[in-house]
């Protein structure tokens, strides 16, 4: 029930912030992500259970995005990211461990076509964790787009 209420939360505060002020938006600005993060941010921290343990803000085009973090299996994890939602139209995450050997076997990752997407796993293994961020399509007339990743867990 806590999952499907953070889901729910996580998409409306996402489609609230961008919907707002885009008279006087900015379209190289990475105030509108960052707004929208601090929405999520806030709403995460007022509830209990999950605690943020990663927030990262950059740029995405064609080619995917890469950001590591070490993880335990103590702990169940959420990652999430939002692309600005007038400009990504499917954004997608994928979670991968990494092997003894040095290389990376996928987890879990997003199927879902929204302008955010989000995982849940509990990591069976303490260790090196590579998250990819993509966005597969872009709104007609754009190539780029601000997003934000944010790492929680429970």
């Amino acid at each position: 029930m806590k999952k499907l209420l953070f889901t729910t939360l996580f998409l409306i505060i996402s489609l609230i912030t961008f919907s707002q002020g885009f008279s006087e938006y900015n379209t190289k600005s990475m105030k509108s992500i960052m707004q929208a993060m601090y929405t999520i941010v806030d709403a995460v921290e007022t509830q209990n259970g999950y605690e943020i343990v990663r927030l990262e803000f950059d740029i995405i085009q064609k080619e995917p995005k890469e950001t590591y973090r070490i993880l335990s299996s103590d702990w169940t994890y959420r990652v999430g990211v939002i692309g600005e939602f007038d400009k990504a139209e499917d954004m997608d995450i994928e979670v991968y461990k990494q092997l003894d050997d040095g290389t990376f076997q996928l987890v879990i990752k997003d199927i879902k076509a929204e302008s955010s997407a989000f995982v849940d796993f509990t990591p069976t293994t303490n260790g090196w964790y590579k998250f990819v961020i993509k966005c597969y399509r872009f709104q007609s007339g754009w190539d780029k787009c601000h997003y934000g990743l944010i790492v929680l867990h429970q």
